[in-house]
């Protein structure tokens, strides 16, 4: 049986989940590989993390593909009135909120391709830039940054180095120990250096469970506590720098906190949230697999992990999906994506997102000759 990977108490099991099938953090359908626990002590939620499941989430990472859709793109983020990069919304953020020198150094934890790097190599060009990753892949992206330093892989972060900021970007929520990676990346920070974490919001993000390789999913107050036993000081944490998401800036100190998790409101908080989104995805499904059978002329709104989720709960069934990201258009022996404006007539739109995205969604095109529909 796991272990909650916060406290280490038992896990509750959520029941359901393994009606529900699952996606992969690079958008590929995907089968159910876990049950889903929350933690009868603080309440976090989270996989159970069996060797059955880490095997099954290694063998995704090992085929991993960094948008993919978007030719190597990264994915446009719609958060209000913004259109950008999640990481040129970070970087801009952190700008505002921290005090860079040429002196000072960025560790990019989980930096993947190096996407992050690039933005923020344009809005910090005098800092020196630093990315670290378990796999060693191909990464042209840091080639081409003047202010590149380094390359560092490996299972886990060993350097001489110490860092002026970390940032931790949708990577923490992957991680199978992430006390025990907190705790290697105080180790790596300068004295009075800062890191920021985001991950997806458990609160807002529906479909975030469904992922197959998120150990974890976070709310806002247990990644707070997290971050003070791991001895950091929150200097701000929000949920509006980017929709769906927890962003967190946080200041090295010595002070280790040695804080009781234990919540039971939390617990069973928690416990509500997780079985609504269960209900509200398994009555997805049952929506869409309705109108298939009725009408022959069905897209899916956007091409990430929401959207090709449900690709893969209608066995694939559609080949055409709607994306306003023109770095996604696309077609190719599995699918066609094609923008809103392109979408023929007398086709019906199913989004497969967060009630207040989609209703926007839906209320944008709603004097097409096609029907968006919110599922």
């Amino acid at each position: 049986m796991s272990k909650c990977v916060i406290c280490g108490s038992e896990l509750n099991l959520v029941k359901d989940y393994t009606l529900l099938k699952s996606v992969t953090s690079d958008c590929k359908p995907y089968n159910n590989i876990s049950e889903m626990g929350v933690c009868s002590n603080c309440g976090h939620v989270q996989k159970f993390v069996t060797p059955k499941y880490m095997e099954e989430v290694n063998e995704i990472y090992r085929n991993y593909e960094v948008f993919k859709l978007s030719s190597g793109v990264e994915q446009i983020i719609f958060s209000g009135s913004q259109q950008s990069s999640r990481s040129t919304m970070i970087a801009d953020w952190i700008k505002q909120n921290l005090s860079l020198s040429s002196q000072s150094s960025i560790l990019d934890y989980g930096c993947g391709d190096g996407s992050a790097l690039c933005s923020f190599t344009e809005v910090f060009p005098e800092t020196k830039l630093y990315g670290y990753d378990i796999f060693e892949i191909d990464r042209p992206k840091t080639q081409s940054l003047a202010n590149f330093k380094e390359m560092i892989v490996g299972p886990e972060l060993e350097t001489h180095l110490k860092f002026d900021l970390i940032t931790v970007i949708h990577c923490l929520e992957h991680v199978e120990k992430p006390k025990e990676v907190l705790k290697s990346i105080h180790q790596r920070l300068s004295v009075g250096g800062h890191v920021f974490i985001e991950v997806p919001n458990l609160f807002v993000a529906d479909y975030d469970i469904l992922v197959a390789d998120h150990v974890s999913h976070f709310d806002p107050a247990i990644i707070r506590k997290l971050l003070e036993t791991c001895g950091f000081e929150i200097v701000d944490l929000t949920v509006e720098l980017v929709t769906k998401e927890i962003s967190v800036l946080a200041r090295k100190v010595n002070n280790f906190q040695n804080l009781d998790f234990r919540d039971y409101k939390r617990v069973e908080l928690n416990r509500k949230r997780v079985e609504f989104m269960i209900k509200k995805n398994l009555t997805t499904v049952a929506v869409a697999k309705d109108m298939l059978n009725i009408y022959s002329n069905v897209g899916i709104f956007g091409s990430s992990n929401s959207a090709m989720w449900l690709w893969g709960e209608l066995q694939k069934a559609t080949r055409l999906f709607v994306d306003e990201d023109v770095n996604k258009h696309q077609k190719n022996s599995n699918f066609e994506i094609i923008g809103p404006e392109d979408v023929p007539n007398n086709f019906i739109i199913m989004v497969p997102l967060v009630d207040d995205i989609a209703a926007l969604v839906v209320k944008k095109y709603a004097n097409r000759k096609c029907q968006f529909v919110q599922v």
